[in-house]
């Protein structure tokens, strides 16, 4: 005789409630991925550009945008002080994040 498999079913109960606190409007495209550091939201988009959002200031909306890639960015990554992103062009970038802008560190 085989024995059946025991499958479990939990129940999860939050401890807490999410609340949306605004919404970001900008990209052209489906929003991909997301990083934050020091008070700054990053995003990539299937237009291609990486845009800084300034998480304090919501009403302020997008302060930094950049054509990061040629296509879909799909991925961004905060380390060592840079911001790298990659994209369906198959590149990765390294950006350096200055108060009003991003400039290219590497290619």
């Amino acid at each position: 005789a085989t024995q059946q498999p025991t499958v479990k079913v939990e129940s999860w109960t939050m401890p807490f409630t999410f609340k949306c606190i605004g919404t970001f409007r900008g990209h052209t495209g489906g929003v991909f991925c997301l990083a934050s550091k020091d008070g700054r939201l990053y995003s990539g988009s299937r237009d291609g550009l990486l845009k800084v959002w300034d998480a304090g200031e919501l009403r302020r909306g997008c302060i930094v945008t950049v054509k990061a890639h040629a296509d879909t960015v799909h991925a961004l990554v905060i380390g060592n002080g840079l911001v790298y992103s990659s994209g369906a062009d198959m590149s990765i970038t390294a950006w350096r994040p200055e108060p009003d802008s991003l400039e290219i560190e590497k290619t």
